[in-house]
């Protein structure tokens, strides 16, 4: 398995050299989301390796941490935006072009529909309920691999000051939507169209907390102090106290349970 994982991470790179104009790099939010996709791949290593995963499955998880974007690359060159509500859904576009160049073929079928089903439906609110369940462990790992990521991602854009171009079409004003906060102290969860502004945005970021699978997951967010770095940036009111500080009394709770297994039971 491990010559065709290099194989597939050799497509992956000339795939992204076919977004480049001539010797030029590639553009900046187009490197952005290659830098991404690898520092994904390493955190669904871990993940995977914290969760005791063999040699063969962590290869799958690190190829899958790669792949997961794969459809943001054709996005922006068709629609120039990674908004996905106003061009198309980058987790069906990857799922369709990586299906598409049959890099996949040389693996095991567990493997390789793993891999698919995790490109698929890394992006979506919630996991389906049809998936496969040899499938499931791989698709939870991608999804708490790749927020653990744009966690980070976000805070450095907002310490360095440039949170417009990561997010040019969300308004960097101080204020919250009173909406927004009634949706998630009812239901938890909210959507990306009741966002007004960035700190809505970091309001849904602390949402993702309950979308979280591993316990490693969960030890990487109070490692990293996530929730107090996110609860910084925003109002001191009553309903986002609340809130934080049920997002921490959860993950406190959660990083002290115990672990899913491979089928993500």
């Amino acid at each position: 398995m491990v010559n065709s994982m290099q194989v597939i991470r050799e497509w992956f790179t000339s795939y992204m050299r076919s977004f480049q104009e001539g010797d030029s790099p590639l553009e900046p939010l187009l490197d952005l989301k290659l830098r991404h996709s690898f520092r994904v791949s390493g955190e669904a290593g871990f993940l995977a390796r914290e969760i005791g995963l063999d040699a063969g499955s962590v290869d799958v998880a690190e190829t899958l941490g790669l792949l997961h974007d794969v459809g943001r690359f054709p996005q922006y060159r068709e629609f120039r935006t990674f908004y996905d509500a106003s061009s198309v859904d980058h987790g069906e576009l990857g799922w369709e072009t990586v299906k598409r160049s049959r890099i996949l073929e040389r693996l095991e079928d567990r493997a390789k529909f793993a891999i698919l089903d995790g490109i698929r439906f890394h992006n979506k609110r919630e996991i389906p309920s049809g998936i496969r369940p040899s499938s499931l462990a791989m698709v939870k790992l991608i999804r708490d691999a790749d927020k653990l990521d744009v966690f980070e991602l976000v805070q450095d854009y907002l310490d360095r000051g440039t949170i417009r171009e990561l997010l040019p079409r969300i308004p960097d004003t101080g204020r919250v939507s009173g909406e927004l906060l009634d949706t998630l102290s009812e239901t938890g969860r909210a959507s990306y169209s009741q966002v007004r502004s960035v700190p809505d945005f970091l309001l849904v970021q602390l949402s993702w907390v309950f979308d979280l699978n591993f316990q490693p997951s969960f030890r990487r967010i109070l490692e990293r102090r996530v929730i107090e770095r996110i609860e910084n940036r925003l109002p001191r009111i009553p309903q986002v106290i609340r809130l934080a500080g049920k997002a921490r009394d959860f993950v406190r709770a959660s990083a002290e349970a115990g672990e899913g297994t491979l089928d993500g039971e």
